[in-house]
């Protein structure tokens, strides 16, 4: 019937939005996962790039 045909669609709606709500969060978690690792690097870089100024200045104090 056209009753149950309605009830069919709206349970398949509501799985759906249940589904993209859950990958919507897992893109997210990502993003965030994401960006935390980016900021790593940044750091790490910053790091390295100081201890080349380091070891440069350094370098020519021995020249």
């Amino acid at each position: 019937t056209r009753h149950h045909d309605a009830q069919k669609d709206r349970a398949a709606v509501r799985a759906e939005i249940e589904v993209l709500r859950s990958e919507r969060l897992a893109y997210e978690q990502e993003g965030i996962q994401n960006r935390e690792a980016l900021a790593r690097s940044e750091a790490y870089c910053r790091a390295l790039e100081a201890r080349v100024a380091v070891l440069e200045t350094h370098a020519r104090r021995l020249e």
